[in-house]
C-alpha cells in the first residue's frame, strides 16, 4: 500500500538524518538503562530522544509513528517520575518499539507500508500506563502549556522562589531546509527546563512545517540564562539566540529588545546584499556557523576515481623527471621541469590526504549496532556478558566501514554462542559470572587493527582436529602430525564446526569461512590467538582504504607484480645455497626461524626466460599467523596503486586479487596474498633450477 507524508524532498535528508540519530540514541541507551540501571540524566535522554521523534513524526503526518512514540514517551516519563524502575520489561518493551519505529522510519523512505504489528508493540506498555488513549494509531496533540499571566506581579513572585522569567529569541538560519525542524527543537530544548508562557509562532503553525526564521517565547525557568542559551545553542542552524531577563530594570530590558530588532533589521539587510559567509561574520551577535555540508556518496566516489587518475599521471610524471635527470647529468637544464614535478607531487598527494579525509567514518558507525546485539544473544543463551567497546572513534574508509560488519558479527555471535560459558560452569572454575567481550579498533602502521576478544573457554585444538577428521577435511596422517597453530586454523575451513547442535544462530559450519572470505576480499588478514580456559582473541588487520593501496613493486622474469604492503613483513636477498629441503618442501632460514619458500614461476606458470640465477630477492608476506617467503628476481620499490576491478570477463583470476595502471601505462597485477598461500601447497614442490 502507497503511503505519502507532508514532506519535501530538501526536508527528507534532514528527517532521514535527525531520525535515525534519535533511534540509535535509543537503541545505545537502553541497553545502557539494563546496564547500569537508573540515571536521571539517562532516562532524561531516553525521554527526551522518544519526545524529539514524536514531534518529527507528528510533523510530516506519520501517525502510527507518532503512536509509538507517544506510548514509549509516556512508559519513560513515568520512570523519570520515579513511578517504577528501570525493570526489565520496561527495556523489552521499549527495544521493541525501536525496532518497530525502524520500519516504520523505512516507509518514509520507500513510502510503502511494512507488516509492523502495531497491537504487539502497544501492548507491551500497557503496564507503564499513558495517561492519553491511543486511539486509531494516533494521539491527542500535546502543545506547550500557555497561559495568561500579569507578568509584572509573576517575576516578582517567580524571582523570590529562585525562578527566573525569560524572554526567549531565536532567530533561525534563512539557509536552513528545515527551519520548522529547527524551531520545533528549540521548543523541545525549553520545554526541558521551562514552563512555556507563550510562543510565538505557535505549535499549530510551526507543525505545518512551513518556514520559521524567528521564534519568540516567554517563559519560566529554574536554570539562569546562561545554561539556558548553551541548550539552545546546541541546536543547528540557529543564527542569534537572545534570552532577556524579566527579572532586570525595565531599561536594561529596554536596552536588550533594542538590540534585538537592530539584530533583526541588520540581519534582514544584509540578507540581501552579501553571502551566506559573509553574513555569518558580518551579524554583531554571538552566531552558530554550519561546518558541515551534506553530498552524496557518489559524488566522492567520483571524486576519488579523478584523484585516483590524477596518481596515476603523478607517478608518470615522477619516472620522466627520473630520466630527464639521467640525461641532463651536470648541465641543470631540467631543474625548473624536476621542481614543478616535485611541486605537482606534493598538492597531489594533499590531495588525496584531504579526500581519504572526507571519506574516512568513525567505526563507531559500525560498532553501535553491537551492544544490542549483544544483549538479545545473552537472552538467548541465558548467559551473562558484558561487551566492553575500545576505540570506536577510530576512522577508515566508507568502503572498508560496509564490508566489515558481517565479519565482526559472526565473531561476536561465536564469543558469546561457543567462548562465553554458561553462568553455573563459570562460577565451577572460579570465573566471574559475566562473561567479557571486547571489542576494539586501533591505527598501526598505515593500518586498521580490528579485535574480537573474550575471557570465554579458548579453542581446543584437539576438538577441532577430531571434527574435522571425522568430516573428512583432514586424513588421519594430518591429524597425527599436525600442530596446534594448524589446528586452529581449521576453523576458517567451510564445513567445520564443534557445536553438539545446530541452532539458528551457529553450528551449521558455515561462518567462520565466510569470515575469512570477506576479510581476503579486502585486502585483508585475520589471525587467532587462543588460550585454554581462558579465552580467544580473534585480530582483524586491514587496508584503510580499498581505492589506492600502498604496494611493494617486484618483477617475476619479464611480469610484474603489486604485492599490499600491509601483508610484506619485509625482504632479503638470499643465495641457491641458502634454500633446504624439508618434506620435500623448499626452506629458508630468517633469524632461526624455518619459512617456507614459494616459487612464483610456478605458481603463475610464467615461463622461464631468463638464465639460471644463483641468488633471488625473497620477499616476507604473513596471512594471520602463517608466514611464507615469495621469491622474486627484483625489487622495483614502493609506489602507490590505483586499484581497478578485473570485471567480470575475467572472472576470479587464482592469486590475483585485482589489477593497477602504472605511470607508464603499464598494466599490472595485485597479488592476493592469501591466495598465493594456498597455490603455493599444490604447485611448490622445487624452487626452479
Amino acid at each position: 500500500m502507497a503511503l505519502q507524508f507532508d514532506i519535501s524532498e530538501d526536508e527528507l535528508p534532514v528527517f532521514l538524518a535527525e531520525s535515525e540519530e534519535q533511534l540509535q540514541m535509543l537503541d545505545e541507551g537502553l541497553i545502557e538503562l539494563e546496564r547500569v540501571g537508573e540515571n536521571e540524566e539517562l532516562v532524561q535522554k531516553l525521554f527526551r530522544a522518544a519526545h524529539t521523534l514524536k514531534g518529527m513524526a507528528g510533523m510530516i503526518g506519520h501517525k502510527r509513528m507518532v503512536s509509538v512514540t507517544h506510548a514509549m514517551e509516556t512508559a519513560l516519563d513515568g520512570l523519570r517520575k520515579g513511578k517504577y524502575g528501570a525493570s526489565t520489561e520496561l527495556v523489552d518493551s521499549s527495544l521493541v518499539a525501536v525496532d518497530g519505529l525502524r520500519l516504520l522510519f523505512n516507509e518514509v523512505i520507500d513510502n510503502e507500508e511494512s507488516d509492523v504489528d502495531m497491537d504487539q508493540i502497544l501492548d507491551g506498555f500497557v503496564l507503564f500506563g499513558s495517561e492519553e488513549t491511543v486511539i486509531s494509531g494516533s494521539t491527542k496533540k500535546q502543545e506547550p502549556k500557555l497561559k495568561k499571566v500579569n507578568m509584572t506581579a509573576d517575576a516578582e513572585l517567580y524571582k523570590k522562589n529562585g525562578t527566573y522569567t525569560f524572554e526567549v529569541i531565536v532567530h533561525i538560519s534563512k539557509n536552513s531546509i528545515a527551519s520548522a525542524a529547527r524551531a520545533f527543537q528549540v521548543v523541545l530544548a525549553l520545554q526541558e527546563s521551562c514552563e512555556i508562557i507563550t510562543l510565538t509562532p505557535d505549535m499549530s503553525e510551526i507543525e505545518t512545517a512551513k518556514p520559521v526564521y524567528l521564534l519568540v517565547a516567554m517563559v519560566k525557568s529554574n536554570e539562569n540564562a546562561t545554561i539556558l542559551r548553551e541548550k539552545i545553542e546546541l541546536i543547528d542552524e540557529l543564527d542569534t539566540v537572545q534570552i532577556i531577563d524579566q527579572n532586570e530594570p525595565s531599561s536594561k530590558k529596554s536596552d536588550d529588545k533594542q538590540k534585538s530588532k537592530m539584530v533583526e533589521k541588520s540581519q534582514d539587510k544584509v540578507v540581501q546584499n552579501v553571502s551566506s559567509d559573509e553574513r555569518l561574520t558580518n551579524v554583531p551577535a554571538k552566531v552558530h556557523i554550519e561546518k558541515t555540508v551534506r553530498t552524496s556518496v557518489e559524488r566522492l566516489d567520483r571524486l576519488m576515481n579523478l584523484v585516483g587518475e590524477l596518481i596515476t599521471d603523478r607517478n608518470r610524471l615522477y619516472q620522466l623527471r627520473s630520466i630527464f635527470e639521467q640525461v641532463d647529468v651536470g648541465q641543470n637544464k631540467a631543474e625548473g621541469l624536476s621542481e614543478t614535478i616535485s611541486h605537482v607531487g606534493r598538492i597531489t598527494d594533499q590531495l588525496q590526504k584531504e579526500v581519504m579525509s572526507i571519506r574516512m567514518l568513525p567505526v563507531s558507525n559500525v560498532f553501535h549496532k553491537f551492544p544490542r546485539m549483544v544483549r538479545d544473544l545473552a537472552v538467548k543463551f541465558n548467559k551473562k556478558v558484558d561487551l566492553i567497546i575500545e576505540g570506536e572513534e577510530t576512522e577508515l574508509d566508507r568502503s572498508v566501514i560496509e564490508e566489515i560488519s558481517d565479519p565482526l558479527i559472526h565473531l561476536i555471535r561465536n564469543s558469546l554462542d561457543h567462548g562465553i560459558e554458561p553462568v553455573d560452569i563459570r562460577k565451577q572454575v572460579g570465573k566471574p559470572e559475566i562473561g567479557k567481550v571486547y571489542l576494539t579498533a586501533k591505527h598501526e602502521q598505515g593500518r586498521i587493527l580490528l579485535s574480537v576478544e573474550d575471557d570465554g573457554n579458548g579453542i581446543d585444538p584437539n576438538k577441532i582436529k577430531a571434527s574435522a577428521l571425522k568430516k573428512g577435511l583432514i586424513s588421519q596422517n594430518e591429524h597425527d602430525t599436525m600442530s596446534d597453530d594448524e589446528a586452529i586454523n581449521l576453523i576458517f575451513a567451510s564445513g567445520l564446526s564443534t557445536a553438539k547442535k545446530v541452532s539458528d544462530v551457529s553450528g551449521r559450519g558455515v561462518g567462520m569461512d565466510i569470515v575469512r572470505t570477506n576479510i581476503q576480499k579486502l585486502s585483508g588478514s585475520i589471525q587467532v590467538e587462543t588460550k585454554a580456559g581462558k579465552g580467544s582473541k580473534f585480530e582483524i588487520m586491514l587496508p584503510l582504504t580499498l581505492a589506492i593501496v600502498p604496494t611493494l613493486l617486484v618483477q617475476v622474469e619479464e611480469q610484474v607484480f603489486a604485492i599490499p604492503l600491509v601483508s610484506v613483513m619485509e625482504t632479503k636477498k638470499i643465495t641457491k645455497s641458502e634454500i633446504k629441503t624439508v618434506n620435500n618442501s623448499p626452506v629458508f632460514v630468517l633469524r632461526d626461524r624455518v619459512l617456507p619458500v614459494v616459487d612464483l614461476t610456478k605458481v603463475f606458470n610464467i615461463d622461464k626466460k631468463g638464465q639460471n640465477s644463483e641468488e633471488w630477492y625473497v620477499v616476507v608476506v604473513v596471512s594471520g599467523r602463517m608466514q611464507i617467503g615469495l621469491l622474486v628476481d627484483s625489487l622495483l620499490g614502493q609506489e602507490e596503486v590505483v586499484v581497478k576491478s578485473l570485471g567480470p570477463l575475467f572472472g576470479e583470476v587464482h592469486g590475483v586479487a585485482s589489477a593497477a595502471i602504472l605511470g607508464d601505462g603499464k598494466v599490472i597485477l595485485i597479488m592476493d596474498v592469501q591466495d598465493v598461500m594456498k597455490l603455493s601447497a599444490v604447485s611448490n614442490e622445487v624452487v626452479r633450477s
